[in-house]
């Protein structure tokens, strides 16, 4: 279940059913499997040759999870104006 700290990070080949905690803001973030592979197959140098899998849970209170916070903080408050009910 995703919350306020914890998102879900599904897997691309699997079909997907969410649950939100009561008063989680929301944020669907789609990237085509084929262009995250083709962006994984260019920083090894070398094919995927196996689906790339990922862990469920995604902590948004560690340094990668403030990381990607901070990257989409700007696209949030250019489409929805002030959004004060995000947790730092």
């Amino acid at each position: 279940m995703s919350t306020p700290v914890m998102a879900a990070v599904p897997n691309p080949i699997e079909p997907l059913d969410m649950r939100w905690a009561d008063g989680t803001p929301q944020l669907v973030v789609y990237l085509p499997r084929a262009k995250v592979e083709k962006a994984l197959r260019d920083l090894l140098h070398r094919d995927v040759t196996v689906p790339l899998i990922f862990h469920l849970g995604f902590d948004l209170e560690s340094a990668r999870g403030r990381a990607w916070r901070a990257l989409l903080e700007p696209l949030l408050l250019g489409a929805q104006g002030d959004r004060s009910d995000l947790h730092p």
